[in-house]
């Protein structure tokens, strides 16, 4: 899905304004961070997020899997 968006420029989307350069930074990293979530991934195939930040969305998707496996 990234793939189809690499070769884009976000700056010929005038509404962005300077968002367009964050985007083009983003989208041009994508690829790589992608590459290094599969190879930081364990063995079931999960990344752990950070341990205080995303203590909210790590329960919420404990919570949602519990919902959707009833």
């Amino acid at each position: 899905m990234i793939g189809r968006y690499v070769d884009k420029d976000w700056t010929n989307a005038p509404e962005l304004r300077l968002l367009a350069r964050v985007f083009n930074q983003d989208t041009f990293n994508l690829p790589k961070v992608q590459t290094g979530l599969k190879t930081l991934a364990l063995p079931k195939g999960t990344v752990t997020l950070a341990l205080y930040q995303e203590t909210k969305l790590r329960h919420f998707h404990a919570l949602l899997d519990e919902a959707l496996t009833r």
